[in-house]
């Protein structure tokens, strides 16, 4: 099996590309607008967490500020190279960007997470204890 693989690899690059196109194709229209709202959202909470601009980010990865905008709207998935400018600009991980939340959960509950989740992701030991502590306080209340 292998050595037939490798046949067929070092055999065709026509080949090769075309079924990399087919593969980006079919992904794209399984995952495509689920995912590129996921990113958009996740890109513009951590962006105003950031207390940037659409512009700002865009003057930081050398893109043009209605890249940002189709992103952040799901409008179009940056390429992989964007979204590590992206993430290193905010401070964040690339897979914070393709963590998917459950499909029932309303758009605003999803801001409000990935708000949280960005906000979390940056503070230190002693603010995650408080926010921790918060937490258990308010979940009594709703006792």
């Amino acid at each position: 099996m292998q050595s037939a693989f490798r046949a067929d690899l070092s055999g065709n690059k026509r080949n090769l590309i075309t079924w990399a196109r087919t593969l980006h194709g079919f992904i794209s229209r399984v995952m495509g607008k689920q995912l590129k709202q996921n990113i958009g959202l996740r890109v513009k909470a951590a962006r105003q967490q950031k207390g940037l601009t659409q512009a700002q980010l865009a003057e930081a990865i050398d893109k043009a500020f209605e890249t940002i905008s189709n992103i952040e709207r799901g409008k179009t998935a940056p390429n992989f190279s964007t979204l590590y400018d992206i993430a290193n600009v905010l401070g964040l991980p690339m897979r914070e960007f393709f963590e998917l939340d459950h499909e029932d959960v309303s758009d605003a509950r999803q801001r409000l997470l990935i708000q949280l989740n960005t906000m979390i992701a940056q503070m230190d030991d002693r603010q995650l204890n408080l926010l921790l502590k918060l937490g258990q306080v308010l979940q009594e209340d709703q006792s």
